[in-house]
């Protein structure tokens, strides 16, 4: 009966070594095909240098501008890489002229001022850790930056209720 014992523990041990390593190769492999859906997503990273160019009303020759919400005070402004495509286009209006870019700022810097919540800049940095665009909102109007192999790169509008729910927090 010992000997039957010492044999029933000994499978015991190697089916929860077995079944413990194969759930250890499991997870790293899932893990690692998590990692790879987002291995072309951009990040946002605050930046003095973003918004001073902004605030400073630079209508940089190296990017194509554009604005998301109300001309008179748009929720964000978008300066991408010339060569770059913006994804989706159409939800994007495309700004352009130096004057227009200011009166959007100033328009939306005073928005804002008034609810007492200032605009930030931040660089769009690719998955290479490459700056490939510049933007200007409030923290909470950032959203995702997706590149594809194509040249373009995929950058949705900040949700449009982004006022009504700051106006709803004073």
């Amino acid at each position: 009966m010992n000997r039957l014992h010492k044999i029933s523990i000994t499978i015991v041990r190697r089916f929860f070594l077995t079944a413990g390593t194969a759930l250890v190769i499991a997870g790293i492999l899932l893990t690692g095909c998590g990692a790879m859906k987002y291995q072309n997503w951009g990040v946002f990273k605050a930046s003095d240098d973003a918004r001073n160019s902004f605030e400073s009303y630079t209508f940089d020759p190296a990017y194509n501008y554009y604005s998301s919400g109300p001309d008179a005070h748009p929720i964000a402004v978008l300066g991408i890489k010339k060569g770059l495509r913006l994804e989706p286009a159409d939800l994007w209006k495309k700004v352009k002229k130096p004057e227009q870019l200011k009166d959007m700022i100033t328009g939306m810097e005073s928005y804002l001022r008034s609810m007492n919540h200032p605009a930030w800049g931040f660089t769009i940095v690719d998955k290479n850790n490459q700056q490939i665009g510049i933007w200007y909102s409030i923290p909470k109007a950032t959203t995702a930056v997706i590149e594809k192999s194509d040249g373009s790169v995929v950058i949705y509008t900040p949700d449009i209720e982004t006022y009504m729910k700051l106006e709803k927090e004073i």
